[in-house]
Order: C-alpha cells, then sequence, then structure tokens
C-alpha cells in the first residue's frame, strides 16, 4: 500500500504543471521587416514588408532617418493600429527625400507602453543618382511611378481591449487537453491494475 502511495504522489506531481498549463511554451510571434534588406538600393514608391503580430500588441509606427544623423532625427512614414502578419507595412515614396543612405525604424508599443523596436540601415536611396558600379547586380526595390499615397485618418480614440474570453478555445488547447486526458486516464488504468494485483496477493 505504501508503494501505491508513492507511486501516486509522483505521478501528480509530475502531471500538476500539464494540467495548469506549464507543458507547452507556444511562440506569440516577433517583429519583423523582410524588406527592404540592409544594402539594398532604393527608388520610387517602397513597399516595407514585415510582421508586428506580438503579444499585446496595440500600436505600431515607421520612421526613416539619414544614417549616422548627429541630431538623431527620425520621420514617420506611417502609423498603424492593426497588427500585420508577414504582410505589408506601409509604403515609403522616397522620390520626396534626398539621395543617400538611410535607415527604417519598426517600433511596436504593447499594452502598458512596453516598446519593442528593430532598424535596417544602410538603405540606399538612388532616384537621381546613378547606381554605384561597383555594386554587383544590385536589388532595386520599388513599385511602379511614384502615386499619391492614401493616408489613413487617425481613430479619435484608443479602442478598449476586451479581457480574453476563459471559454474559448485553441486548436492548440484542443488537442492538448486530448493529449493530457488520455495520458492521465492510461496511468491511472495502469496504476489501479497494479494495486488491484498487489491487493489480491496481500489477500491470497
Amino acid at each position: 500500500m505504501r508503494i501505491f502511495i508513492i507511486i501516486m504522489t509522483s505521478l501528480f506531481s509530475t502531471l500538476a504543471p500539464l494540467l495548469s498549463g506549464g507543458f507547452y511554451q507556444f511562440e506569440v510571434g516577433r517583429i519583423a521587416i523582410s524588406s527592404p534588406k540592409e544594402g539594398d538600393v532604393l527608388q520610387g514608391v517602397v513597399e516595407i514588408l514585415g510582421s508586428t503580430d506580438i503579444e499585446n500588441f496595440e500600436r505600431s509606427t515607421l520612421h526613416f532617418s539619414i544614417q549616422d544623423d548627429p541630431t538623431g532625427t527620425w520621420f514617420l512614414i506611417s502609423e498603424s493600429t492593426l497588427a500585420i502578419d508577414d504582410g505589408q507595412l506601409a509604403l515609403w515614396d522616397t522620390s520626396k527625400i534626398t539621395d543617400g543612405t538611410y535607415s527604417i525604424r519598426l517600433t511596436v508599443i504593447k499594452l502598458g507602453n512596453e516598446q519593442e523596436t528593430l532598424i535596417v540601415d544602410n538603405l540606399r536611396v538612388r532616384n537621381y543618382t546613378a547606381i554605384e558600379t561597383d555594386t554587383p547586380s544590385p536589388f532595386i526595390s520599388t513599385l511602379a511611378t511614384p502615386t499619391p499615397v492614401k493616408t489613413q485618418t487617425p481613430r479619435p480614440a484608443t479602442p478598449t481591449h476586451l479581457p480574453e474570453n476563459p471559454a474559448e478555445l485553441m486548436y492548440r488547447d484542443v488537442w492538448q487537453s486530448l493529449f493530457l486526458g488520455a495520458t492521465l486516464v492510461g496511468v491511472i488504468a495502469i496504476l489501479t491494475m497494479v494495486f488491484l494485483t498487489m491487493r489480491r496477493k496481500h489477500h491470497g
């Protein structure tokens, strides 16, 4: 009997973290700029691609700056309250700025005013000057002839974030529950058989 109690205690000590949700760790997301990349030559209207879909997302901003600017001045490209998962973050009309080397900065503001920032340097804008001849097969990130970009009107008020619905089940939660349930039932069945066998031997 003492052996059975020890086994049951060890079992529940092992399963307790699983039942409390500590078994699986899921990556919610990360911020990224997939295009343009460092060293790219940019002309015209450039499509900036990336991701901002991270946990507790509230809003994001995109800025550009002249690289190595001693004043540290950044100029707004766009801002959004929509989390993007590997898609278009903004359109940047480089024809409105002087040719040179620039940096772009993506900032995601999360609930609680916590921020995550990503910077891509060495972006060469070449709308009005020749591309360096020593550059092997430069990648030119550009769209068609620059067209006016519509600016979205900022929302008048910050939306209220509703508390997460505890009854909502994600796909992975269903599989986690099935796995844990099957494991628990199987272990209890085995332990029950062991207990009954020991009991018969004891009374026999």
